[in-house]
């Protein structure tokens, strides 16, 4: 199965488009020598590490000593660079860093961390990719240039000029502080800085005995606007936005080296460049008291606004729902979004005909965007791809050609799984072909750096696509949002469970939805089928919090649909503390019994399950939990049989269906091995969308509801929201029989 999906790898990296070249590894200096830092992935070893680099085997392992008891994917290896030296003898070009690892400290915040190195808090964030909160213990990146100062380094003496070479991210108001003179004083030594580009040198005056050090005081001529922080915007998102460093905004606002919540006010200096937020008038805001089963979606629609909109206008709403009696501030939108009469839902509903034949249709145009790795792939396996192999064991040279044998071939990362993605999709294609629907699938290789997504945008690749697949990361999808919206092209997230983009871009749909969405659908689902039950919520952590908030979310849930007069009961039992007795205590005789399960620790599982035969031979039980509960190795599923586990989950494969029987034939037929989930996600993603192009226009969104598909594993139903983007809604219930069958309930 691996050599073949190794062919199609080798296939792509002739036919995809979108390559570019591999950064060089990022470097280190110490004690004189000079070291390229590699992070380790999945599937590699010591040796093919070693010959990655050309560096020798011993000397890999003796300048990483831990090494020698084994790596993991995520550890950071030094590797030697040859000859060449550290500073003293080796002067870095313009651009080119060096890095130095620092190990963050308690109390340590990004500011000071800046400060210490003398570089810009844009830099740190731009070498440590996905860096959102410092904790204690990590190691993070530093990058030094030609002049950038080590640590302890001091401002230049006074009448002594300098050097500085300027960092991305850096403006001339941050270089001044650093230095401790005036912009103006700069700008007279180097007129060239009115613009001022990465890599440019600078002169520094040295200060006069009259000159402060400290310029830490505001301009008195720059002025301010109030920027209200939205739901997925970063510091560094900011930066760039209004064309300050984020080191500036820090300083301004000391509160964000602490924390970065969506609703908070910020101060931003207003630019010539930057973006002007109109002042909102007070009869632009109303205060809306939440009535009882009203939601933040019923709530946003009631006023046309998106559901990030509210939550950034009422910070309350990020940790938790809107409860009945809250008073909500409403800031009105300019251009409200009318409320649809029946006579407008009928007329759409009408034009939102399912084709019945697929012939002489225009062109469908797909861009599947995922991160495939090819060149790390095709560079791990050199050997296999040439006919002959080396062996990793002890690092010698294998003198004869080996057989293509699978355990030879190596994966970077996680790439495996989005090629099995890739073949599901290969098959939609043909399975759309025969329908006599033409199409035309376009792979571009994301390597997983937002970078390779902000060309391939600038680029114009996917400028004439018509729905486009990916990326699969969130940080990557940040890249292609406003192009988005821009040129009206839906972007499909295909695996990501986080909706920071979803929730503010009406043209980007969800397929997986957050796990707190499918939390919420799982308490109106237990609410909804047992009202009459008695549910018992158990908790296995240290910390009630989780399963008294689960209980309460039960009771109020009850009350909401009108159950006032049920005899359901929800109690929480410590089954850490009180263990099985307990549990057993809080069983009811006369009536079904749901215990409800939300632990994530699979210790935690595996001990609250590990009685349910017994339980289950004196009471009627249902054990709810979540769709990660069976990849729990640990746990005998017979427990889970017993026990008559429920589940809601965004996809499972029902081999009952004929479409999935079909799909797992054909897969082995054409691939020579069985598909995962990955392969079946990618087969309903491509088709399902794809279909939606043919069938209502690559504009598609209010007619997603009238989509119909054979899907393998899914279960989609789209609902489009106001100023927002789409969430799969379609939630399975999974059901362990006591007759030790899975089956899909719903």
């Amino acid at each position: 199965m691996r050599i073949l999906l190794f062919t199609w790898m080798v296939f792509l990296s002739c036919a995809y488009a979108g390559a570019q070249e591999r950064p060089a590894g990022e470097r280190m200096a110490e004690n004189g020598a000079v070291y390229y830092l590699h992070t380790v992935r999945a599937g590699e070893t010591l040796y093919s590490i070693s010959k990655r680099y050309q560096a020798s085997l011993e000397e890999v392992r003796r300048v990483n000593p831990s090494a020698s008891e084994g790596i993991r994917p995520g550890d950071l290896l030094k590797i030697p660079a040859g000859p060449e030296r550290a500073a003293g003898t080796v002067s870095p070009q313009a651009g080119e860093a060096r890095i130095i690892l620092h190990k963050v400290q308690r109390k340590e915040t990004l500011y000071f961390i800046s400060r210490k190195y003398g570089v810009t808090i844009d830099d740190i964030l731009s070498y440590n990719p996905g860096l959102s909160q410092l904790k204690r213990g990590e190691t993070i990146r530093i990058p030094q240039w030609g002049s950038a100062p080590m640590p302890g380094a001091k401002p230049h003496d006074q009448g002594e000029k300098g050097t500085h070479w300027v960092q991305p991210g850096e403006t001339l108001y941050s270089i001044s502080r650093r230095y401790g003179v005036a912009v103006t004083a700069l700008l007279e030594e180097n007129p060239q800085a009115r613009e001022l580009k990465s890599g440019m040198r600078l002169t520094i005056p040295g200060r006069s005995s009259g000159d402060s050090a400290d310029v830490s005081h505001t301009p008195a001529h720059e002025e301010y606007i109030t920027h209200t922080i939205q739901p997925g915007e970063t510091l560094y998102s900011l930066s760039k936005r209004y064309g300050v460093s984020a080191e500036r905004l820090v300083e301004l606002n000391p509160s964000l080296d602490r924390s970065f919540r969506s609703g908070n006010e910020i101060r931003v200096p207003r630019m010539g460049t930057a973006p002007a937020v109109p002042a909102r008038e007070e009869s632009d805001r109303v205060a809306h008291v939440v009535a009882p089963g009203e939601t933040l979606f019923s709530i946003s629609g009631k006023y046309g606004i998106g559901m990030g909109e509210l939550v950034a206008a009422n910070p309350v709403l990020e940790s938790r729902p809107p409860r009945t009696g809250d008073t909500l501030l409403i800031r009105l939108p300019e251009n409200p979004l009318p409320a649809e009469t029946d006579a407008e839902t009928l007329s759409r509903s009408a034009d939102c005909m399912v084709k019945k034949s697929y012939h002489n249709t225009p062109e469908v145009r797909v861009a599947l965007l995922l991160p495939l790795f090819i060149d790390a792939n095709r560079y791990l396996n050199a050997g296999f791809l040439s006919g002959k192999n080396e062996e990793e064991d002890h690092g010698e040279e294998s003198t004869g050609t080996v057989s293509h044998n699978e355990k030879y071939i190596s994966f970077q990362g996680n790439s495996e799984n989005f090629l099995h993605f890739y073949e599901g999709a290969l098959l939609a294609v043909d399975s759309l072909r025969q329908m006599g629907i033409r199409i035309k699938l376009d792979v571009f290789d994301t390597e997983q750096k937002p970078s390779r997504v902000r060309t391939l945008v600038s680029s114009g690749d996917l400028a004439n696509a018509d729905v486009i697949i990916g990326p699969v990361f969130p940080n990557e999808q940040k890249e292609i949002s406003d192009f988005a919206r821009e040129k009206k092209i839906v972007v499909v997230s295909p695996l990501s469970a986080s909706d920071e983009v979803t929730r503010n871009n009406p043209w980007f749909f969800q397929i997986n939805p957050p796990r707190e969405h499918v939390a919420e659908k799982t308490v109106e689902y237990i609410a909804a089928t047992y009202p009459h039950a008695n549910l018992v919520v158990l908790q296995t952590g240290n910390s009630s919090a989780g399963a008294e908030k689960e209980a309460e979310l039960l009771r109020k849930e009850i009350t909401r649909r009108g159950s006032g007069e049920s005899t359901a009961h929800v109690r929480v039992v410590d089954y850490r503390k009180e263990g099985f007795t307990a549990l057993k205590a809080a069983m009811a005789g006369d009536r079904k019994n749901i215990i409800v399960l939300t632990s994530d620790s699979e210790a935690e599982v595996s001990v609250a399950v590990s009685n349910m035969k017994m339980l289950a031979r004196e009471f009627d039980v249902t054990l709810i939990g979540n769709n990660r509960f069976p990849q729990f190795d640990s746990i005998n599923p017979e427990n889970f049989h017993a026990g008559r586990l429920e589940f809601l989950t965004p996809y499972w494969p029902d081999t009952r269906q004929q479409v999935t029987r079909s799909f797992i034939s054909r897969f082995r037929s054409f691939f020579k091995g069985d598909p995962n989930q990955f392969s079946m996600q990618g087969y309903d993603a491509v088709f399902f969308f794809a279909k939606a192009v043919v069938d209502f226009g690559s504009d598609f969104r209010q007619c997603i509801p009238s989509a119909s598909a054979g899907l393998v594993q899914g279960n989609y139903r789209f609902d489009p929201r106001p100023a927002e983007g789409a969430v799969n809604d379609g939630l399975i219930v999974v059901h362990y029989t006591s007759d030790f069958q899975v089956i899909r309930k719903n």
